[in-house]
């Protein structure tokens, strides 16, 4: 009877696995032919399918897909897990364990926006985790621009649903996030990149790593390329974090937030040829600029944290150019948004100018005032002159010595023109005037300026300043106008 019994198990056993290989292989060819027969706007080549009815799992290896479109990819491994045996009984809804896609190559290119089809077929996916690992992506978005490309892209989103329903807002939803990607480039224009080294992301918080602004060629070659003035960046940042973000929608608009965003160790050179002629396009305030974005921003709190800062311009053929230098610059930044009455925007720099002076800024405006109307508070303490004739000699025809013992401004102003007052105390300034492009002291305008100097060392010398806004020129120069009109009127 034993022998028996073993017998017939034997035999039921062999038949369900009989059954369990029959179906495994008829599956199988029936996703082969399926995807054989395929007429979508995507073609698939896949070397080898395999079936498991028992953990209700198909693998596709070496899997190439090319699309009418010119784009393609290219997937070692894409496996699929858990498929739910209640999407045998639903046309429209569908139940997935996981979905796992291994040593992927992508390449992609920007589309025409199509048209939403509102008879297309309504389905609805449900995707308990989604995996992908070690790949990489490519995305053409221009012609004349090189593509993104990233590397080394890790992904979990858990909880998926895709619901490609006209009534429903997100077609893709996910609850948790896990990403991780490495040598991440984005072409700003045709001679500037954007990179990151590493970033690491979760659904509310952002790291990214070896961050920069890079210009594709020398300072000389951009020349070639540019036919006004144009800034040549070198940026580099050790890191960024970005603390509880969001991304929400605001009155039908795309809404960025973030608690806090924090800037560690940035080194930006910035270089200017203005031997070029002049860019003639408008350069809003920072105000406006931050007003008239295409989505909508709130930031909390940002801080930057021991950057350093250097710009430089060239005005003449055959000399250096003329240099300033921040460095040990701390600043924080609290309210930057483009919400209607959220308030203003507050920001305080404290840094070191020509590596010795004390130099701090406070810098207020408020997006809503349409005037865009803003205030500086600022003083710098303990500079020696000469350290100044860097920027001052080539730019100016000036060499200074001496120290200036403090500088306070305070400014009020608006688009269109700045008003204030320029305190300045110096012990013996000297400045020495120099013959037009020509390395020689011009001995007659320097003893007439140092003749007028108001070099009375026991007071302070405020006085009134206004300046009109070049409203082609940045902030930046907006700035500088005020300081150096500021500084003349004191000196002279």
């Amino acid at each position: 009877m034993k022998k028996k019994y073993i017998k017939i198990i034997f035999l039921v056993v062999a038949v369900l696995a009989t059954l369990i290989i029959v179906a495994n292989l008829l599956i199988t060819n029936f996703i082969e032919k399926k995807i054989a027969q395929n007429n979508s706007d995507y073609s698939f080549e896949i070397t080898d399918v395999n079936t498991n009815i028992l953990t209700r799992t198909v693998t596709f290896k070496n899997v190439i897909i090319h699309s009418k479109s010119k784009d393609s990819a290219s997937i070692k491994k894409v496996e699929i897990s858990g498929i739910s045996i209640n999407n045998l009984f639903s046309k429209n809804n569908f139940e997935i364990e996981k979905i796992y896609v291994e040593n992927g190559d992508g390449y992609l290119s920007k589309k025409n926006s199509a048209k939403k089809n509102n008879e297309q077929k309504n389905f609805k996916i449900k995707i308990k985790e989604i995996e992908v690992k070690n790949t990489n992506l490519s995305y053409n978005t221009a012609v004349e621009k090189e593509p993104i490309k990233v590397e080394n892209i890790g992904v979990i989103l858990n909880e998926v649903i895709i619901n490609t329903n006209h009534t429903v807002k997100q077609v893709f939803k996910y609850e948790k996030i896990l990403l991780t990607a490495e040598n991440i480039e984005l072409p700003i224009n045709n001679h500037l990149n954007f990179k990151i080294g590493k970033i690491k992301a979760d659904k509310q918080y952002i790291k990214a790593s070896n961050v920069g602004i890079k210009t594709l060629y020398s300072k000389k070659e951009l020349q070639k390329h540019v036919t006004v003035q144009t800034d040549w960046i070198n940026l580099d940042i050790d890191s960024i974090l970005i603390d509880k973000y969001q991304h929400n929608t605001y009155r039908d608009s795309a809404l960025y937030e973030a608690n806090n965003l924090k800037i560690y160790k940035g080194n930006i050179e910035i270089y200017k040829n203005k031997l070029l002629p002049e860019p003639t396009k408008y350069k809003p305030l920072y105000s406006k600029a931050l007003r008239n974005l295409p989505f909508k921003l709130n930031i909390e709190h940002l801080e930057i944290i021991n950057s350093r800062i250097k710009y430089a311009e060239r005005v003449k053929n055959y000399e250096e150019p003329g240099n300033i230098v921040f460095t040990e610059v701390n600043s924080t930044i609290e309210n930057i948004n483009s919400m209607e009455g959220n308030g203003e925007t507050k920001i305080e720099i404290n840094s070191k100018f020509m590596d010795n002076a004390d130099f701090k800024l406070l810098w207020n405006f408020d997006i809503n005032n349409k005037a865009d109307f803003f205030t500086l508070h600022g003083n710098m303490k303990n500079l020696s002159a000469h350290q100044i004739n860097d920027f001052v000699e080539p730019n100016m025809n000036v060499e200074t010595s001496g120290e200036i013992k403090s500088i306070v401004f305070n400014v009020n102003a608006n688009e269109n023109v700045a008003n204030g007052s320029f305190e300045l105390k110096y012990d013996d300034f000297k400045i020495t005037i120099k013959k037009k492009n020509k390395n020689v002291v011009n001995k007659f305008f320097t003893n007439v300026a140092n003749l007028f100097m108001k070099n009375d060392k026991n007071d302070n010398k405020k006085v009134e300043i206004k300046v009109e806004r070049d409203k082609q020129k940045s902030f930046f120069n907006y700035f500088w106008l005020c300081v150096r009109e500021g500084t003349l009127q004191t000196v002279l």
